[in-house]
């Protein structure tokens, strides 16, 4: 018997994620996405960028070379990814989750303002915010799917009582507090 990949998975849960937002998303976006996060998201997300040119990024004032395009790229995959993902990793007391969304979105438009015929960078920045939700609600079509996840997820708030977990737990319609077992 033929299993589905996680690439075949994730395409089909973004596509009905895409549907229930009534967002129209681009082929050139979708294969962006699904290699984004269904083939590098181990490898993106733990490339976490060094946060020296965030305030240049927000003022405008990046230096056009090669490097800081790959830098712009490297940022907004690394916060669309996790924001996507799970963005209560970005919920702590040093930083508000607004702060990385607008980090991530402002380094694909200034990817976009630098390369203008790159209609993929406009659709990023754009559409960022949505974007997320889309992520969001396609991961968690997946995960809701696997038992043995939530089962992960629940026994790793019962060790640790770390709120990451709760709320993980929380936005798949459980409450952490009324389940007795």
């Amino acid at each position: 018997m033929l299993y589905p990949s996680f690439k075949d998975i994730f395409r089909s849960s973004l596509e009905d994620a895409c549907s229930s937002y009534n967002y129209k998303m681009s082929n050139e976006l979708k294969s962006y996405l699904i290699k984004l996060c269904a083939e590098d998201l181990l490898k993106t997300s733990a490339q976490r960028p060094d946060g020296m040119i965030d305030p240049l990024i927000l003022l405008g004032e990046i230096p056009k070379t090669i490097e800081t395009l790959e830098y712009l790229k490297l940022n907004g995959d690394y916060h669309l990814s996790i924001a996507g993902y799970i963005p209560e990793a970005f919920c702590n007391k040093f930083s508000e989750f607004d702060y990385h969304l607008l980090i991530g979105r402002y380094s694909y438009y200034r990817l976009h303002q630098v390369l203008p015929k790159e209609k993929l960078y406009k659709d990023l920045s754009y559409d960022y915010l949505q974007i997320i939700y889309i992520l969001n609600e396609t991961f968690d079509t997946i995960k809701i799917h696997s038992d043995s996840n939530m089962l992960k997820i629940w026994e790793a708030w019962k060790i640790t009582g770390h709120p990451i977990f709760r709320k993980k737990l929380a936005r798949r319609g459980m409450n952490p507090e009324e389940i007795s077992c």
